[in-house]
């Protein structure tokens, strides 16, 4: 049984441990609460598997957070986790390919600046990731607002034929994503600056009986909130390509899509091929085409 004490406008909650199955992984809690003094809370991760979280995942998560929140809503705390190395399965025509990574490692803290984490993932032969968010503001409950953003996310995926496993319905996907985003404006009103590239793209869509080509999307932000969106693929003997912009802080979208015999649909009971020509205007919640 869990170690649980309550009294008038009290609650404590001592070491409680979830174990998952037989093997060595456990998740503990502990902490306290009341309204007079605040609360804190303790928990540690050991040998959680994460096939637990994603079926075709091998690896294990260990870590510690810790918080406490003063009764008048200062909110302190501090954590990490870090993630062992392991591999991603990823079954296809030919067969199943294991995707090696080295690890990687979440760190964060709140403190009266607000939150600060970093996020580091290595792959086999490079580092896949690095994200890093401030929230300055963010140190007591109630939140107060606005909520100023200021962050980083590089991410270099030179191999994304592991996307099938995280989207059952494609196949035989391949291709590159560079991204290089600075965070900026407010968790309300988010501002992207820099970056974001899918070069040399491909998916099979076996249920609609198509082989996706060419694929490359593009996305640059400026400091006035502004993204310049272009892209396109290959389908059949045809193509589409897609330009836009996308207003952040309006909330607006304008995209233009124009295409040639593009193979839509191609199973032994409906083949499609279609010439698109739209302009889409996202505005005010109105969509206008």
């Amino acid at each position: 049984p869990a170690p649980l004490m309550l009294s008038g406008g009290a609650l404590s909650l001592g070491d409680t441990c979830l174990r998952a199955g037989t093997d060595s992984s456990r998740v503990c809690v502990q902490g306290d609460w009341s309204g007079s003094t605040g609360g804190q809370l303790a928990m540690r991760i050991q040998a959680l598997s994460l096939q637990r979280l994603v079926a075709d995942l091998e690896g294990q998560l260990d870590g510690e957070l810790r918080g406490t929140l003063a009764a008048d809503g200062a909110l302190r705390g501090q954590g990490e986790l870090e993630l062992s190395a392991g591999q991603l399965r990823v079954a296809g025509g030919e067969g199943t390919q294991n995707m090696n990574f080295r690890g990687g490692k979440l760190d964060f803290s709140v403190a009266e600046g607000g939150l600060d984490a970093t996020l580091v993932v290595e792959g086999e032969q490079q580092r896949l990731l690095r994200a890093e968010l401030q929230l300055p503001a963010l140190n007591r409950l109630p939140l107060p607002e606005p909520q100023p953003l200021q962050g980083r996310i590089q991410a270099n995926l030179d191999d994304l034929s592991g996307l099938q496993a995280l989207v059952p319905a494609l196949e035989a996907t391949a291709g590159s994503l560079r991204t290089d985003l600075q965070l900026a404006g407010t968790l309300q009103q988010p501002l992207l600056l820099g970056q974001l590239a899918l070069l040399d793209g491909a998916a099979d869509v076996p249920s609609a009986g198509l082989e996706l080509r060419q694929i490359e999307l593009r996305v640059d932000g400026d400091p006035a909130g502004q993204l310049a969106i272009a892209g396109g693929l290959a389908s059949g003997p045809g193509r589409v390509d897609l330009s836009g912009r996308a207003d952040l802080p309006g909330g607006g979208v304008a995209l233009t899509i124009t295409g040639n015999r593009l193979l839509a649909y191609n199973t032994p009971d409906v083949r499609a091929l279609v010439s698109p020509e739209l302009r889409l205007n996202w505005d005010s919640d109105v969509l206008n085409m």
